[in-house]
């Protein structure tokens, strides 16, 4: 029913943070490029393959770029370090980057203004 708002998206959520977080050391250093990208595509695809397809205002899968995402998440964690005067800023930020990309991209794609995720497990992730 969300998805029904003209200004926003609500796709049936593939549950990243809840999948991911459990897992996101198996991934190794994200400071390396390499494991980022290796990062961004599984969640991308795991996306991708959810069990209800996101599809765009044109009623197509909705795809990701995965190099813009990569972009983004490194930005948004450089934007972090910047702002907490280059402390440690734990490689969850990556995550949640490559996370809030995903939904953007898809509101985009539903011409949609902004995005909600419904995913009830997402507040255990919250600090």
């Amino acid at each position: 029913m969300l998805s029904e708002r003209e200004d926003l998206a609500g796709p049936h959520p593939p549950h990243i943070l809840r999948d991911y977080f459990p897992i996101l050391d198996k991934f190794g250093n994200l400071e390396e490029e390499e494991n980022l990208k290796i990062l961004v595509d599984h969640v991308c695809t795991f996306t991708e393959k959810n069990q209800v397809t996101w599809l765009d205002k044109h009623g197509r899968d909705v795809k990701f770029d995965r190099e813009r995402i990569l972009d983004v998440a490194i930005s948004t964690v450089d934007i972090l370090r910047m702002v907490h005067k280059d402390k440690d800023i734990h490689q969850k930020y990556y995550l949640i980057a490559i996370f809030d990309e995903i939904y953007n991209i898809n509101a985009i794609a539903c011409d949609k203004r902004t995005w909600i995720c419904k995913s009830m497990d997402n507040s255990q992730f919250h600090d």
